[in-house]
């Protein structure tokens, strides 16, 4: 704990500095450009001296459960710090399984045909980070069933996130992410999927499958997105779609709703 609030720390006093100097004049360049990789960069550092100096070794916990009757699940994730993987399991068998390190929480609510599922790490989350020297913060490894339609709620802290989303039913896909590295594969065949990104000092990267059709709205003000101009065509005021966005079978709207990071969708 004591590893992490140096880190906090220092990035805010390096930060603090170089806006200062700016204000004085003596820098002639914009600092906001450059918080960013100066993040990055103290991020990467402090994660390659917090594993030569790991002395603890993480607990595994297993979470299994199963899919029932369900047709249908609210899914919330509430991650914390570490990385997070999330695909699609072989078979129908659970609506959620997976290994999680040092220890995970869950409520479940069952209404019949449809469940909602919260996941989220343990009461004494706040001694369990990645800054903190002596572990790997909470590292999630999740299998969805590929049969049960999901709407998902994300919420990420430092760290990364890997999203496969190509075999599962997902409608509805809500994020927010802070400082992560964070990439989305969205579903091949969903139908429709609606994504609503928040994000903050983030890098993000989202993989449209090429059978799939997207709209997508920039409501950030961000303007260091990138956008596959090949396959989404700009409409102005931050809007780019796909030919056929209306009439294709499947179908993603995404929204990006803040952001002061690296962004690309393609």
């Amino acid at each position: 704990m004591r590893k992490n609030r140096y880190f906090w720390g220092i990035l805010l006093i390096i930060i603090g500095i170089l806006f200062f100097l700016q204000t004085l004049g003596i820098l002639r360049f914009d600092v906001g450009s450059l918080i960013f990789p100066i993040f990055i960069i103290l991020v990467g550092g402090f994660l390659i001296f917090r594993s030569m100096n790991r002395n603890e070794v993480s607990s595994l916990q297993q979470l299994n459960i199963p899919s029932a009757q369900f047709k249908h699940a609210d899914l919330e994730l509430h991650h914390g710090a570490g990385r997070i993987f999330v695909t699609n399991a072989a078979d129908n068998s659970y609506l959620l399984k997976g290994t999680f390190s040092n220890g995970v929480k869950h409520n479940l609510v069952d209404h019949g045909a449809s469940a909602s599922l919260l996941v989220e790490p343990p009461e004494n989350w706040a001694e369990i980070i990645p800054f903190g020297g002596i572990n790997k913060g909470f590292e999630w490894n999740i299998e969805l069933s590929p049969d049960i339609v999901y709407n998902l709620a994300l919420k990420t802290g430092a760290g990364e996130t890997h999203l496969d989303f190509g075999k599962l039913k997902i409608a509805d896909i809500r994020l927010e992410t802070g400082a992560s590295a964070t990439k989305i594969f969205l579903p091949q065949a969903a139908g429709f999927t609606n994504l609503i990104i928040h994000a903050g000092m983030a890098s993000v990267e989202v993989i449209v499958p090429g059978n799939v059709a997207a709209q997508i709205k920039n409501k950030s003000g961000f303007s260091g997105i990138k956008i596959d101009s090949n396959r989404f065509d700009p409409h102005g005021d931050g809007l780019f779609s796909s030919v056929g966005f209306d009439q294709a079978e499947n179908k993603v709207r995404i929204e990006i709703e803040g952001g002061f990071g690296s962004f690309e969708i393609r």
